[in-house]
């Protein structure tokens, strides 16, 4: 009778996170679009019509193939972007029931394990770019299925498709770059066999290794992607300084990237002879990036460690208002009200998660150091001047996780029977 209830407990998990998840899409009136997103469509047209892994300026070194290559089945059959941006609404799904599942495994009820995976079904950060052609929603449940592999199956084999799967994950989100290191610090903690832990390693930077090698064979230049060097110079040093500076963060930070990107082509134009910084990749120009943030970073620690705390917390409780309002009509519902609605969900869900947290750290503080490990590196790394909600989409599932954690022992029955033996 349990299993049967906790199946329909997860279809109705499924059901119901769909639901929400294509109503906003209806009422989304075909806004599939990210100005990220054409940077992930062109390589992937470009493969599929023959030319390589190409953009417009040659070999594509900016974007990594993972995310053109999930895109490339629906290219190829002709897709609507509508029926792309279903399948991200359907990943979303597939997880709510997951989450459930996994919850009740922790021990979790069945309403607080069906509670906490519909957070996936309102949480409106979430809903809203798994209604783009972005990489969020693909990276979220990349994340999770690491995170349950490599907790619940530490085998040679498991752990070998776990790494293999954080390498598709830097592949599909290069910040993932060294979220194998979170891993294997935490297998070793274990107690894994270090025979184990290597092997997990080797498989973890195989296919990192393979396109930075891939790229310095096009380019002369080994990188997974120069993105992160411009992320550097453009939002870390930038918005150091910017942050120091004072006034409004964003207009300080629009200054101080003029002001860097200046100093960069003076210094492309005279170290590489050309006339224009357009003469050359992306690739080329990553050193010149990395040259002029490090020492600024540097020199700035102050500036860095407030721009990080402030891209931290943006990360987490941004609600990217602007963008849900385009899909609110006031008509039906109070553009104020609804914005008070979406700030105070997002913090709730925060406060549920952190609570769940502490009782799971009680319980098994094992899980809980993973869980909270993995949320606070994706948290960390995109923490610099380019900050936003959606930055937190990818860890959401983990969020929610920690939420079913959650056992509201302290319910009316219990503290009122408590009460009374208390009497007696």
């Amino acid at each position: 009778m349990g299993k049967r209830k906790d199946v329909i407990a997860g279809a109705l998990c499924f059901a119901i996170t769909l639901a929400s998840h294509l109503t906003y899409e209806f009422l989304s009136q075909g806004d599939f679009f990210y100005p990220d997103s054409y940077t992930y469509l062109t390589p992937a047209l470009n493969v599929l019509h023959g030319n390589g892994f190409t953009s417009e300026d040659g070999p594509e070194t900016l974007r990594t193939p993972g995310y053109p290559a999930f895109l490339l089945p629906f290219l190829a059959l002709h897709a609507s972007p509508g029926i792309i941006v279903f399948a991200n609404h359907l990943i979303d799904a597939l997880l709510a029931v997951a989450i459930y599942v996994l919850a009740r495994r922790n021990g979790s009820r069945r309403w607080i394990a069906i509670a906490a995976s519909l957070i996936l079904a309102f949480d409106t950060i979430t809903i809203h770019y798994a209604n783009k052609i972005l990489t969020e929603t693909l990276s979220a449940a990349f994340i999770f299925a690491i995170f349950v592999i490599v907790l619940h199956r530490r085998t040679m084999s498991w752990l070998v498709i776990a790494g293999l799967l954080c390498g598709v994950l830097v592949l599909v989100r290069p910040v993932a770059i060294v979220y194998f290191v979170v891993v294997m610090a935490w297998l070793a903690w274990m107690g894994v066999r270090p025979a184990l832990v290597m092997s997990f390693i080797a498989s973890a930077i195989l296919l990192p290794v393979a396109w930075a090698s891939r790229n310095g064979a096009k380019t002369g230049v080994v990188t997974i992607s120069p993105i992160g060097a411009i992320n550097l110079m453009s939002y870390r040093a930038a918005g150091a300084l910017a942050i120091e500076d004072g006034g409004d963060f964003h207009e300080r930070l629009e200054v101080r990237q003029h002001e860097l990107d200046a100093v960069v082509t003076q210094r492309v134009i005279e170290g590489e002879g050309v006339e224009s910084m357009d003469e050359l990749s992306s690739a080329d120009l990553a050193p010149y990036y990395s040259a002029v943030a490090r020492p600024i970073l540097l020199h700035h620690p102050r500036g860095a460690a407030l721009m990080t705390i402030r891209g931290v917390f943006v990360n987490m409780v941004d609600t990217d208002w602007d963008a849900l309002a385009e899909v609110v009509d006031d008509e039906l519902i109070e553009e104020d009200w609804t914005r008070i609605a979406v700030h105070v969900w997002t913090w709730f869900v925060w406060v549920v998660a952190f609570a769940g947290l502490v009782y799971l750290f009680r319980r098994d503080s094992r899980q809980a150091v993973l869980l909270a490990a993995t949320a606070f590196y994706f948290l960390f790394m995109a923490a610099g001047g380019e900050a936003e909600g959606r930055f937190r989409v990818p860890v959401i599932p983990l969020v929610a996780l920690a939420a079913a954690s959650l056992h509201l022992k302290a319910s009316l029955f219990t503290f009122a029977t408590a009460s009374r033996e208390s009497e007696r």
